[in-house]
């Protein structure tokens, strides 16, 4: 049974009456309809979350144009070593920053793109998405409101794709900014990128990044043969 609290001396008669309301309200038995009107309160609460975990999903995948991106931000994605090598880079606390980049190389299909996506949804800064070519433009074109803006993270998905000759020159500029951390894929292997990339870039990546290859062949479902 509650306990009777009687209202202190010396209140005005505007409080004491307010006071006498609120203890009027607490001491008053719950009816049927208040019951439902603390339901219908819940469900509107859930519906307002729910709006804005959509919202939250259409800015991400927006900012992640890869397909399967829905999948990652809802935690649906299939595990996979390149996954795996992108959650050892993030570490084990929450919201630490990697002290280097990572660059992933490995076969067209083997989950890289998904390990980025990855990465963006639990990187604890801000992100940029660019394809090669969106990185020369980002770098050596930053004077143009048009151009991509970079972030603290900048991810370039596909390396190798570029062509824009002026990518090296872009990729060596990002790289010697201490304030951006480099996260990219790449189907070339490392001979590959050795032949492709001159001794400056190569030379960069190696003291900013570390390389991780990814094993395996593609993990598409296959449905004909090409």
């Amino acid at each position: 049974m509650s306990r009777e609290i009687l209202p202190a001396d010396g209140m005005s008669e505007r409080m004491r009456a307010r006071w006498l309301e609120v203890q009027s309200e607490r001491l008053r038995p719950q009816l049927p309809e208040d019951y439902a009107r603390s339901e219908a309160e819940q469900q509107l609460h859930a519906s307002a979350a729910e709006r804005a975990r959509s919202r939250e999903l259409d800015a991400f995948k927006t900012s992640v144009p890869v397909v399967g991106a829905d999948m990652v931000f809802r935690g649906e994605h299939r595990h996979t070593a390149a996954l795996g090598s992108v959650a050892e880079w993030l570490g084990p606390q929450p919201g630490a920053v990697p002290e280097t980049g990572l660059v992933l190389r490995g076969s067209v299909g083997t989950g890289k793109s998904i390990a980025l996506a990855f990465a963006c949804l639990h990187y604890p800064g801000g992100f940029a998405w660019l394809r090669p070519d969106d990185l020369v433009s980002a770098v050596l074109h930053s004077y143009d409101e048009s151009a991509p803006r970079l972030a603290p993270l900048v991810v370039v998905d596909d390396i190798g794709r570029e062509t824009k000759s002026t990518f090296q020159e872009a990729l060596c500029a990002l790289l010697d900014d201490p304030a951006r951390t480099l996260l990219a894929s790449t189907n070339l292997t490392k001979a590959g990128m050795r032949a492709r990339y001159d001794g400056r870039l190569l030379d960069r990546l190696c003291a900013r990044c570390i390389a991780f290859d990814v094993p395996g062949e593609s993990l598409r479902q296959r449905v004909g043969d090409f």
